[in-house]
């Protein structure tokens, strides 16, 4: 049977490494919206300059 020690080591390895691929997934996907909302805002920007709208 393993000690506690051990295998609470093992859980905090196991959580670090997903807390650190969630940060990193978060990150990319942080990136992916803010091109998306940029080229957004100038589609509405080329939209409201062609009609006079808003």
């Amino acid at each position: 049977m393993p000690d506690i020690q051990s295998e609470a080591a093992g859980v905090q390895a196991h959580y670090a490494a997903q807390v650190a691929a969630d940060l990193e997934t978060n990150r990319k996907e942080q990136e992916r919206v803010g091109v998306d909302v940029a080229a957004l805002k100038e589609q509405l920007q080329g939209w409201r300059a062609t009609t006079r709208c808003c």
